[in-house]
């Protein structure tokens, strides 16, 4: 169950990192300054959630793209533990002190990881998309595969209304297909 619930995520990451690649403009990234990169990417990753394996999808593109390595790490700090809906469920349980003490931490703690980041490897950290996409090895076919043999099996347990809804929060137990039990106990007279 716990890769039904990851794959969704996955694979509308995969959706938005292969918009993103032949989208953003090497050159413009990677004139920004590194320290304004950083801010950029916490700021960007304090209110989505893409989980950890759905923003290292991300991550890697925007690392090809020419994002300091330190963004990126910064990126995958905030975009894998925090989001719209996690600061929903956490101003019901504390104090808006608190999360307000939460996420200035939460803030400052990437920025500073960022920045040592960027220091200890510098601007000349890239990685190249393309070379392993025109040469995959065989242990890079053989993931891939398993992965698609893992994705439609997913597929079919959860049919497509439940994959989706492991994304869309809300969606009511009636449009998938799933009835809690009745209460009452009436179900060996056949009436409910």
């Amino acid at each position: 169950e716990y890769i039904d619930d990851l794959l969704p995520w996955f694979v509308l990451c995969l959706y938005f990192a292969s918009i993103m690649e032949p989208v953003l403009a090497e050159q413009i990234l990677s004139s920004i300054p590194p320290i304004v990169q950083i801010l950029f990417a916490v700021t960007i990753g304090l209110p989505i959630y893409l989980g950890a394996l759905g923003s290292t999808l991300v991550g890697i593109v925007l690392l090809h793209k020419g994002i300091d390595v330190g963004a990126v790490l910064a990126f995958l700090i905030t975009a894998s533990i925090s989001g719209i809906s996690w600061f929903k469920a956490m101003i019901q349980m504390h104090s808006k002190y608190f999360i307000a003490t939460l996420l200035t931490a939460l803030h400052s703690s990437a920025v500073i990881v960022g920045y040592l980041c960027h220091v200890i490897w510098g601007t000349e950290y890239r990685i190249n998309l393309h070379q392993w996409s025109i040469e995959p090895s065989g242990v890079e076919v053989i993931t891939v595969l398993l992965f698609a043999c893992i994705l439609i099996l997913s597929l079919i347990r959860l049919g497509p209304r439940g994959f989706l809804s492991r994304l869309i929060f809300g969606i009511p137990s009636s449009v998938l297909n799933e009835h809690e039990p009745c209460q009452h106990g009436n179900h060996e007279s056949g009436t409910h």
